[in-house]
């Protein structure tokens, strides 16, 4: 597990956008099969409805159609049939949902889902943006809408303030931090000089992570910052002495 993990760390660092794009299919195939362990890991359940009413009128939805299917062509090539049928039901599903309570955070969080994985980004941004502006203190649509504005519809700015939301809205989600600082890396070069210190950020709120040390150790590794690397590979060696990877990684750097 530990190696694998390791190799994963690597993977990602060399090329985020490749690994972005099979771990989202992955996700959909996954919810296709498991939709309620989707909903664990989006943190509801089947008949959650998050907060209580207000009695305020829900803001107007301006987006494009909720029932629109917009399937391109190279987004599903890889999909069967099957999946493709799959896929515009649990859109008609949501969007079903939706017509009978607008006022609840999953079936929106589900449409952009669907509608993302089959290259109708506008259609995802539009069910995202929604659910962000009626549940303003989740983090999955803060988080997607960060992905999706830095890997599909390039806008790095709006990246950057949609994962800084999804950072305030949950300190200890690891990922989000991940994710900014690729954004900064790769893509945003203006803020490229951040993309070590919203990790440390991340660390700072997360001082037990193992994932995130590890992460950190490997990015300074990446980007020939020798001192560091060193530093924060000995850290991980102290919370796992016997990980060879990390003793290797140690050695090649001429530490111990």
């Amino acid at each position: 597990m530990e190696e694998n993990f390791l190799d994963t760390i690597r993977h990602r660092l060399k090329n985020p956008v490749v690994a972005g794009g099979l771990v989202m299919a992955v996700v959909v195939l996954i919810a296709l099969i498991f939709p309620s362990e989707i909903k664990l890991l989006l943190g509801l359940s089947s008949d959650e409805r998050i907060g209580i009413a207000t009695g305020k009128p829900l803001p107007k939805y301006t987006g494009r159609d909720i029932r629109e299917i917009r399937m391109v062509p190279e987004e599903v090539k890889l999909f069967t049939e099957d999946q493709k049928e799959k896929i515009r039901q649990r859109i008609l599903d949501a969007a079903g949902s939706i017509d009978v309570n607008p006022d609840v955070l999953d079936p929106w969080l589900q449409l952009g889902l669907y509608k993302k994985v089959i290259g109708d980004f506008e259609g995802a941004r539009d069910a995202w943006e929604y659910a962000s502006l009626i549940r303003p203190q989740n983090v999955v649509s803060f988080k997607n809408l960060g992905e999706l504005y830095w890997r599909y519809m390039p806008d790095f700015l709006k990246a950057e303030t949609n994962l800084r939301i999804a950072i305030a809205n949950e300190p200890k989600l690891i990922d989000s931090y991940i994710t900014l600082s690729e954004v900064y890396r790769y893509s945003y070069k203006e803020k490229a000089d951040s993309a070590d210190d919203i990790l440390l950020e991340g660390l700072a709120n997360n001082p037990e992570s193992r994932d995130l040390v590890a992460y950190i150790a490997y990015y300074y590794k990446e980007t020939g910052d020798k001192e560091n690397a060193i530093k924060y590979f000995r850290e991980l060696r102290q919370i796992e002495p016997a990980n060879e990877d990390v003793i290797k990684e140690l050695q090649k750097l001429g530490a111990q």
